[in-house]
């Protein structure tokens, strides 16, 4: 669910992206200042769209290996890295490291 949520972050690089676009390709002055920065813009994007794509999938991964009880390590690490993602993230971030904190939570994933 998070995760779906993690993607909207994703109309930002899009935004960058446009602009960027517009900048770089349509400057009638030919000014190397509004270029450059549109060359800029578009670098940006692809890095920061990629980077959002990256914490979507650790955050998908991290989902799947709690329902098989599996790295417990590497979730508790993406719930803490998730409360950074307020509102939403923070919810679930604290109600994850609550429950991985718990001693059946423990027995399941084989952490003692």
């Amino acid at each position: 669910m998070h995760a779906g949520f993690s993607l909207f972050l994703l109309l930002i690089p899009v935004y960058l992206l446009f602009f960027g676009l517009i900048a770089a390709f349509t400057d009638t002055n030919h000014s190397p200042g509004v270029t450059y920065m549109g060359w800029l813009m578009l670098v940006m994007s692809v890095v920061l769209g990629v980077a959002i794509l990256a914490f979507v999938g650790a955050v998908v991964f991290a989902g799947l290996e709690l329902r098989k009880a599996r790295r417990y390590n590497f979730c508790f690490a993406m719930a803490a890295i998730q409360c950074l993602h307020v509102p939403w993230g923070t919810l679930l971030g604290v109600f994850t490291i609550v429950a991985l904190n718990k001693p059946l939570a423990k027995q399941l994933f084989g952490v003692m």
